[in-house]
């Protein structure tokens, strides 16, 4: 019993000494692949009624990994984008919805949100807040307008957009094991330990590299094993001894196709004119082409610009 608790000690010693070295290792290297997701960590914040929003007075400079993008996201001290704060002198049109909204990709003075700041409505101009908050479906953003409403007391609209995937997917993804964004939210709302696990999740990848990098490695897998198991549910299916197979789906039709299916012939029937078509033209060769024939064959209708003349440029076809 002794040698098992000396073992065990041993182990959890190496195990933590990994985590560190691991955690140390990434925060030096900085990845940017791994800075990108890190930094958007960072942008947002756990919330315990729709589970995400932003980080209060947060200012943070976001590029994507490719270089796709980049661009300067700032909240304000009610976790809004921008940060320009609610007046209550002013009437007020608040921007709700997910990302596209929010303006993900894009620094807070481009988001048409901030674009409609100041826009004349009957009773004056307008200040625009924006409220969205990226990954949301329409329950979340629902779940969203109750909690900051109360906090805008001069709030007349609010311009919400609603994207397709909020409620609706088409039935490929379907077959492929994902869900629309409201029906996510409500199977999550089912769940009572859900809020707990996502709040440990979330936190422990917010605080450290190393979960970060795990969490994200661990969803990866989720994707690429939904892809896999669609992808031998339709072999399954082709070969006829599944009861979803359809009528022209059988066990003869599969063997063919899979072991005796026979090329089709598309090549040209004439090798040298092939020869010709597809392949690079020979090379000019100073023993076998004059210097005329060299200008008619390679330089033909190219152009050639002569410097002013006169004031004027002349173009000279060869």
């Amino acid at each position: 019993m002794k040698g098992f608790f000396y073992w065990a000690g041993r182990a959890l010693v190496f195990f933590i000494l990994v985590l560190v070295g691991t955690e140390i290792l990434l925060n030096v290297l900085k990845s940017p692949s791994l800075q990108f997701y890190r930094d958007q960590k960072l942008l947002h914040r756990y919330n315990p009624v729709y589970y995400v929003d932003l980080a209060l007075n947060k200012d943070i400079f976001i590029r994507h990994f490719a270089g796709k993008w980049e661009g300067r996201f700032r909240t304000n001290s009610l976790g809004m984008r921008g940060l320009e704060e609610p007046d209550s002198t002013k009437p007020q049109l608040a921007c709700l919805g997910d990302s596209l909204v929010m303006g993900f990709g894009v620094s807070d003075e481009d988001t048409f949100c901030h674009q409609l700041n100041g826009i004349e409505l009957k009773g004056g101009a307008r200040q625009t807040l924006n409220l969205a908050v990226d990954a949301y479906g329409s329950l979340g953003a629902l779940r969203r307008l109750q909690d900051m409403a109360p906090k805008l007391k001069n709030l007349k609209e609010v311009l919400f957009f609603v994207s397709g995937n909020d409620f609706t997917l088409p039935e490929e993804l379907r077959a492929k094991g994902m869900l629309s964004d409201d029906e996510i939210d409500e199977i999550r709302s089912r769940d009572p330990n859900f809020n707990r696990n996502f709040r440990i999740q979330f936190e422990l990848s917010r605080a450290s590299y190393t979960f970060q990098a795990l969490k994200l490695a661990f969803e990866q897998l989720k994707v690429q094993y939904g892809f896999t198991m669609f992808r031998l549910k339709s072999e399954w299916n082709s070969t006829g001894f599944s009861s979803a197979s359809t009528v022209e789906q059988t066990p003869v039709k599969y063997m063919k196709d899979s072991f005796f299916r026979t090329p089709e012939t598309k090549c040209d029937p004439n090798p040298q004119e092939t020869f010709k078509k597809k392949n690079v033209i020979e090379a000019p060769n100073p023993e076998i082409m004059s210097k005329e024939e060299y200008k008619k064959s390679f330089v033909r209708n190219r152009f050639q610009i002569i410097f002013p003349v006169r004031k004027k440029n002349l173009i000279r076809i060869l």
